[in-house]
């Protein structure tokens, strides 16, 4: 269904985890 833009929601995922990780760095 939600297959239109796979790269793009691969991309998102990868932000995520790297704010994430920055995100425990600064901490």
């Amino acid at each position: 269904m939600h297959r239109h833009f796979p790269h793009y929601s691969g991309g998102i995922k990868v932000l995520y985890l790297k704010f994430g990780f920055l995100s425990l760095l600064c901490a």
